[in-house]
């Protein structure tokens, strides 16, 4: 919908609308009642995997478990889960990924979407690394593709979840806690050799504790001080990691300007050890009709929180600057109005040197049908990218030249109340003299029709196109870096649909088509001065092709007891 309606009086020119709730008075003496709920839970399924060989890995999936919902008092609630099973949670949009950084995937899961906030304050609790793939998953499958005496017999892909729970609440003296606890089962694959009839078991994943500590002590009006603490420990000589952080946002009497700020520190134990830190510090007018902000960010070389957080990349120092123009009051034909500056400076922080500029303007428009439009108009510069070449901080030394570039984007909406709903998102790229051969462009567009209470269909679908893109190729014999420039188109189609049978039962279908091809244009290598120089390579291609199905029939049959039958379905084709 856009449309929210609240009880008491919002400013939209005020930051913040907690702060702008009204007060209940006279309620006294309340007791509140027991809260407590068990969920136990059965499962059972039939899942198949085609290999690399051609044979396929077969396994009866059988499950069961809890979960558990304890209100220890008004202020404070434990929730558990025991042996969870996720397997009516829908299917991951996996793409071919060009990029040097890792692919950041949306929580599906209730138990890591629902009172979470507390957790993930500081940005450093990334759920989907708990009871991700195991880590030698795609080991196992390479090692059985490249070696045809030896076939996969099983090899799981995510790693099972032995059990999880979290603790929150606050104190009457405004005091947050939040207490984050899961430990995720050691995982195996099973190898059988043609040859001598012999099994082998590799273990992909190791038995693993997340833990999570967070105090979040507000102060008057919004500000507030956060220690948060993750952990990952894993068994034997595995790798274990922590962060520790300590985050602070403090206001004014007024709620018109803004200090905030954060100091972290990262530690690696164990396979190879090394320890980092990370700062912040923004300061900024936060309400009114003008807004700006100036904010520095520093990561060291061995800054990582991705044990259980997400990082793309460290070693970076970056200063942002903002500046907004916000008009609330609505006009003859608009509701909102916006218009704001951007600017982004990033450099290496050792050694350190330019990595490239940012500039960007953008006008948002909200109309009095609730159809909205945003412009946006920016510069990049010639970046000098220190991270396609190689991930290892001791090799941030080299980089490979981006050209330049400016592009527009436009997207928009239709109101989402109405039966017919469309959005889309057009951007396009203009590389100048600096790549004149160069073109990019991302087209996607989504249409949604309900056409009754009980069903409606949305269709999505996004073209993506770039020429002479810039991928590692490895290195030489002599440990040169090597690039390839490709061109490279993506498409991706959605097609959902969700049938309301009674208030009850409900039938939700999913299917995705994904495709990336990959056209090799040449190989270069890259002198110290992030120039490329082409050398001899045959011209390639890649294709992959993805297709999956995700259909869940759900019956509430009684209240807190449910069905679900569900339905899974991909299948990937590669050619290169």
């Amino acid at each position: 919908m856009n449309e929210t309606s609240y009880w008491n009086e919002v400013k939209p020119q005020v930051n913040g609308f907690i702060n702008q709730f009204g007060l209940m008075l006279g309620l006294e003496n309340l007791q509140p009642p027991l809260r407590l709920s068990f969920s136990p839970y059965v499962s059972t399924g039939y899942r198949t995997t085609p290999e690399w060989d051609g044979s396929r890995t077969n396994n009866w999936l059988r499950s069961g478990g809890m979960d558990v919902k304890y209100g220890i008092n008004e202020s404070f609630t434990l929730d558990a889960t025991l042996i969870p099973d996720y397997g009516q949670v829908v299917s991951d949009n996996v793409i071919n990924n060009l990029t040097p950084y890792e692919i950041k995937f949306t929580e599906n899961r209730p138990f890591f979407t629902e009172g979470i906030e507390i957790f993930n304050k500081a940005g450093l609790f990334y759920s989907r690394r708990v009871g991700a793939t195991p880590a030698k998953y795609n080991t196992i499958r390479n090692f059985a593709a490249a070696n045809t005496n030896w076939e996969i017999v099983k090899n799981p892909s995510v790693t099972q979840l032995y059990n999880a729970a979290k603790f929150s609440g606050r104190t009457e003296k405004k005091l947050g806690i939040g207490i984050f606890n899961a430990i995720t089962a050691p995982m195996h694959a099973k190898l059988h050799n043609r040859i001598t009839g012999k099994d082998s078991t590799v273990e992909t994943e190791p038995l693993a504790n997340y833990n999570i500590i967070v105090l979040d002590q507000a102060l008057k009006g919004r500000s507030s001080v956060t220690f948060t603490n993750t952990n990952v420990m894993r068994n034997g000589s595995s790798r274990d990691a922590n962060v520790t952080s300590v985050d602070f946002s403090l206001f004014d009497k007024k709620n018109t300007f803004n200090v905030k700020g954060a100091a972290r520190y990262s530690r690696v134990y164990n396979g190879s050890p090394s320890e980092g830190f990370a700062t912040s510090l923004q300061l900024g007018k936060v309400s009114g009709n003008w807004q700006y902000s100036l904010r520095e960010i520093v990561e060291s070389p061995y800054y990582n929180s991705n044990d259980l957080g997400f990082l793309l990349a460290p070693n970076e120092v970056t200063t942002i600057g903002t500046l907004a123009y916000k008009i609330f009051k609505p006009s003859k034909s608009l509701l909102q109005q916006s218009y704001s500056f951007y600017t982004k400076y990033t450099r290496l922080y050792k050694p350190s040197a330019y990595s490239d500029v940012l500039v960007r303007g953008t006008a948002f428009w909200l109309f009095k049908n609730f159809w909205d439009v945003t412009l946006e108009k920016g510069f990049v510069t010639t970046q000098h990218d220190y991270f396609v070449l190689s991930r290892d901080p001791a090799a941030y030394q080299r980089f490979v030249k981006r050209p330049s570039y400016g592009y527009m984007q436009l997207t928009g909406s239709t109101d989402s109340r109405k039966k017919l709903y469309f959005g889309t998102d057009i951007l396009f790229a203009d590389f100048f003299n600096s790549a004149p051969n160069k073109y990019y462009h991302r087209l996607s567009a989504s249409l949604r029709y309900r056409f009754s209470n009980k069903f409606s269909l949305e269709l999505y679908h996004r073209d993506e196109r770039e020429t002479d893109y810039i991928i590692s190729a490895g290195m030489t014999s002599t440990s040169q870096p090597v690039v390839a420039f490709v061109d490279f188109t993506d498409n991706e189609s959605i097609l959902s649909g969700i049938y309301n049978f009674t208030s009850r039962i409900n039938l939700t279908v999913r299917m995705r088509h994904y495709l990336s091809r990959l056209d090799f244009n040449r190989y270069a290598d890259v002198d110290i001065n992030g120039n490329t120089a082409t050398r001899s390579g045959s011209r390639t291609y890649d294709n992959v092709n993805l297709f999956n199905t995700d259909a869940f029939l759900t019956w509430d049959f009684r209240l807190g007891s449910r069905l679900i039958l569900g339905y899974k379905t991909g299948w990937a084709m590669m050619k290169w």
